[in-house]
């Protein structure tokens, strides 16, 4: 059996098909990754959006619509 890590919980995860039932030319079947602790979902439609689209880094500034949004992180004691 193959098996990965998981990006949110570094569990294993395991190999299993999927069954796209909205897919307009019938039930789509494709195989993807499922953690077998948090039940976090990968396959290529997935990885392809988090390659196109990186999660945002910490205190970097982000351009909006309306000007430039910076985020901050401020923690509590």
């Amino acid at each position: 059996m193959l098996s990965m890590e998981c990006l949110r919980c570094h569990s294993a995860m395991v190999r299993e098909l999927f069954t796209d039932r909205e897919y307009d030319a019938g039930p789509g079947v494709f195989v993807g990754w499922r953690c077998i602790i948090c039940g976090a979902i990968l396959d290529p439609v997935i990885l392809k959006h988090q390659v196109a689209h990186p999660k945002p880094m910490a205190k970097r500034a982000r351009l909006r619509a309306g000007g430039v949004s910076i985020q901050t992180v401020s923690a509590r004691r």
